[in-house]
Formats: structure tokens, C-alpha cells, sequence
């Protein structure tokens, strides 16, 4: 696969009351390509209505995880409502900061 890892969360919309959102690591060396959110889009086939398709695909370097290691959807949600400068969002990952 030419994604190493990646995480689909559900946020809240101010327009469409809620959106959802990809979040895609891809391999190193590969650059972020209509046709690779195509293949990942596909991987994830259609869901039962239009409104439940992804408005939005980001790359990311990594996605953020938790002491345990599971990934940080509450971080990804608030990433994808554009809340990026919440302190909430500073969790600590090992010694890094995400």
C-alpha cells in the first residue's frame, strides 16, 4: 500500500451541521497526489447517502496518538474543524509534543 497509516474522524460543520474527514500518511518519499486521495477514497468505498462521503483529505506526517498508542481521533476532529490553537490539543506522545 502507498499509505502507511491513516484515520477517517466525523466533526462538527457550521454549514452541513457535521462533515467527515480523512487524514492520510503516506509512505515516505510519495507527495500527496489527486490520484492517491482517489485510491484512498476508493479503499473506503461509497457510503450509503452523499452526505456521509468525505468533504476533506489531509496529509499528515503522522497522526497523533495517545499514551497507549491508539490514535487521538479528539485531536483529528478538532484539526478538521480548524481549532488547531486549542491547548487541548498539546498531548504528549512519549517525550514529543504532537
Amino acid at each position: 500500500s502507498r499509505v502507511m497509516e491513516g484515520a477517517v474522524v466525523d466533526h462538527s460543520h457550521s454549514a452541513r451541521g457535521f462533515g467527515i474527514t480523512v487524514f492520510i500518511v503516506p509512505r515516505p518519499g510519495l507527495k500527496q497526489s489527486k490520484r492517491l486521495i482517489r485510491e484512498c477514497l476508493k479503499k473506503l468505498g461509497k457510503g450509503p447517502d452523499v452526505q456521509f462521503e468525505p468533504k476533506q483529505v489531509l496529509f499528515v506526517e503522522r497522526l497523533p496518538k495517545t499514551r497507549s498508542g491508539k490514535i487521538a481521533r479528539d485531536i483529528l476532529r478538532k484539526i478538521a474543524e480548524g481549532d488547531i490553537k486549542n491547548p487541548d490539543l498539546v498531548k504528549l506522545q512519549g517525550k514529543r509534543r504532537v
